[in-house]
């Protein structure tokens, strides 16, 4: 239990900085130390019976009836049930770091002069030509026990492949967890050519880091979240 507790303490030192403040290399040792918790899925419930608990956590997906007016365009969706606050980030909203892609945004976003919370979004890419603001309504969501809801989706992508086909992607949250971990170099470097990057969710994953919210990269919410 004490070795726990321990691994509980840093989480919260992490996520206390990275709530008022975003830099890269805090927002790899987050990461990291998230992979440890995902480590330990199989173990919480032994010390406590209530991560067994089916109603502990609050998971969303896109409505599927929705999604299939969707099924031509390129997009992102996640959902934060609960929603999130942080006091991190810039006075941007959204930006790609393609700049020359027209896009449209949406989402459960307020924001004020040192804060920005959150409880849904999506892009759109191109400008899509159809309205794509019901994207995010009408989720479906689920209660979980905690291996549940680490094996769930936080985040849909429909985007154009390697091979120029579109390509829908679920990413669950225990996946963006450890590769980001890895291809990040949060937990291995890539220098030393003896980890784990060659994975199918890693295109996906780095394509994500590239849409920003008030200067924070998109997975840095998710992680946000995932600890929140």
């Amino acid at each position: 239990m004490h070795r726990v507790l321990v691994q509980y303490e840093r989480l919260r030192r992490h996520y206390e900085h990275v709530e008022k403040t975003y830099d890269y290399a805090s927002f790899l040792d987050l990461s990291h130390i998230l992979r440890i918790w995902v480590e330990l899925k199989t173990v919480l419930p032994k010390i406590d019976k209530s991560f067994t608990s089916k109603t502990l956590f609050k998971s969303a997906v896109p409505n599927r009836k929705i999604l299939r007016a969707y099924s031509d365009v390129e997009y992102i969706v996640a959902f934060m049930p609960d929603g999130i606050t942080t006091h991190a980030g810039n006075q941007s909203l959204f930006e790609w770091d393609n700049k020359d892609v027209k896009f449209s945004i949406g989402g459960s976003i307020a924001k004020k002069d040192d804060w920005i919370k959150m409880t849904n979004f999506h892009f759109c890419f191109p400008n899509a030509e159809n309205d794509t603001k019901y994207i995010t309504s009408n989720p479906k969501i689920s209660r979980l026990n905690l291996v549940q809801w680490l094996g769930a989706e936080i985040i849909r992508m429909n985007f154009k492949n390697c091979n120029g086909q579109l390509e829908t992607v679920s990413i669950p949250r225990e996946i963006l967890i450890k590769r980001l971990a890895n291809i990040l170099d949060g937990s291995h470097t890539s220098l030393a050519n003896n980890g784990d990057f060659d994975n199918k969710f890693d295109g996906p994953i780095k394509f994500l880091m590239s849409f920003k919210c008030a200067g924070c990269p998109i997975p840095y919410y998710l992680l946000f979240i995932i600890y929140y």
